[in-house]
């Protein structure tokens, strides 16, 4: 990735975009800093009203669709969301939870999708992360 951001700030120096060469080097460094903090244990909590996610409310109303997914080994909960998402959609790892009881007790309020249409974010993001996976890149400087 460093390789990248030196490549691509050599291009812009010569074509003088300089504005482009700080946001490569932001990029770069909130890359970094992200994978350098450890995530955070939250709780979650499905009440008969809704969910609750690290203190936000989201009633059953302006919740849609919900589906499982597996990446890296972890079982990851998204929930099709009408208000407050930026991308639509409620991410929840699941941790040691079983999937089946998720889904049997989500299954009472929303309805279950086995095979969700992918958007054009989900479309991008599957790109990007094929074409620039960090995680090969950490374990090969490891």
């Amino acid at each position: 990735m460093i390789a990248l951001a030196i490549l691509f700030s050599i291009v812009f120096f010569f074509i003088k975009e300089f504005l482009l060469i700080v946001v490569i080097w932001a990029a770069v460094f909130f890359t970094y800093a992200i994978s350098q903090v450890p995530p955070e244990e939250l709780e979650h909590k499905i009440t008969t009203e809704g969910i609750t996610v690290f203190g936000k409310s989201y009633l059953w109303d302006d919740l849609g669709p919900f589906w499982f997914i597996q990446k890296d080994g972890e079982t990851i909960l998204k929930i099709a969301s009408k208000v407050r998402s930026v991308f639509g959609e409620i991410a929840l790892l699941l941790g040691t939870v079983p999937q089946e009881k998720i889904k049997d007790i989500l299954s009472k309020y929303l309805p279950y999708l086995e095979v969700p249409d992918k958007t054009f974010s989900d479309k991008a993001a599957d790109w990007l992360s094929s074409k620039f996976s960090f995680e090969k890149a950490i374990r090969k400087d490891a």
